[in-house]
């Protein structure tokens, strides 16, 4: 399967696995940039794992409000770089419950 970026690079996605997947973010997405790591680092451990988000805040030294934004941030900007649709998740508003504010 292949989608094509908002600046017109065609992009291939595997099929092969989560490894190829998360290699074809890195290559088109982390690149240097150490706070995008770890929001992959976040979101890996959200959706490979399903940690909930009290782990995934306590293990990066944050608050679950922080967490759950920084998992919205990082879903949104892999969608918009991909241009995939944004469909409802777990996160939206958030887990437990309570509303976010805007970020």
């Amino acid at each position: 399967m292949s989608t094509m970026r908002t600046d017109k690079i065609k992009v291939v996605l595997p099929r092969s696995g989560p490894d190829a997947f998360w290699q074809a973010v890195i290559d088109h997405y982390a690149g240097d940039d150490d706070r995008k790591w770890t929001s992959l680092a976040m979101l890996a451990l959200r959706e490979d794992a399903d940690w909930p988000l009290e782990f995934i805040a306590r293990v990066f030294g944050c608050s679950k409000v922080h967490a759950a934004r920084r998992l919205q941030r990082i879903k949104r900007e892999l969608r918009k770089r991909f241009d995939l649709p944004i469909v409802p998740t777990p996160l939206s508003p958030d887990d437990d419950g309570f509303e976010l504010g805007s970020d």
